[in-house]
């Protein structure tokens, strides 16, 4: 018996990621692309598993330890440590991950529900036979929790507000405006002698 989170997926392919020496999958349909890590900004008062958030392409994605999520011990980042960015139910999310391996086709009747054999994961959708590994796969939806989402998202918002603040204080009148203003002053006094003269000004 599948999962009712992955009944939902037309696609049966999955993109493989480890996690300490664990196989994980995520439906395709829910994955958006990798990424390798960037500079991550600080995201205040939300969970720990949460490492902070990145622009892409104007867009805020807070990003998620997977390793913290999961209560494994956690690993330092490296410059080709990948981020998974998925679709949750709410928002995007970020998933930092130990590696991306490969993309597999499973055949709805080779996943399992977790309870079947203990595994009591709320994020854990469905199990599967990849190749005689266990593949966890898992449920984008269920990382967050409503309450965890909602005050994300919040401090998000709250982020993106404070940015535009701190442009809006901090924008001045370039440097050489007041130049370009005397000089434009200085030339009204005097006729130019020809039309390049004019548009040197």
């Amino acid at each position: 018996m599948v999962s009712e989170n992955l009944n939902n997926y037309q696609d049966s392919r999955f993109i493989c990621f480890k996690l300490e020496r664990e196989d994980y999958g995520l439906n395709v349909a829910r994955a958006m692309e990798v990424i390798r890590i960037v500079a991550l900004s600080h995201l205040p008062e939300t969970p720990k598993f949460v490492s902070g958030i990145i622009n892409l392409r104007g867009q805020f994605i807070p990003v998620i330890d997977m390793r913290v999520r999961l209560d494994l011990p956690a690993h330092k980042y490296h410059l080709n440590t990948p981020i998974i960015i998925t679709k949750a139910e709410k928002l995007l999310l970020g998933l930092i991950v130990d590696r991306v391996t490969e993309v597999v086709t499973i055949p709805e009747n080779q996943i399992i529900a977790p309870g079947e054999i203990g595994a009591q994961s709320a994020l854990v959708a469905g199990l599967a036979n990849n190749n005689g590994k266990l593949l966890f796969l898992i449920e984008p939806d269920k990382i967050l929790s409503p309450k965890e989402t909602i005050q994300i998202k919040k401090v998000i918002s709250e982020n993106a507000k404070n940015k535009v603040k701190d442009f809006l204080s901090t924008s001045k009148e370039p440097k050489d405006s007041k130049e370009n203003k005397e000089r434009l002053e200085s030339s009204q006094n005097a006729e130019p002698k020809d039309l390049a003269q004019r548009l040197s000004l």
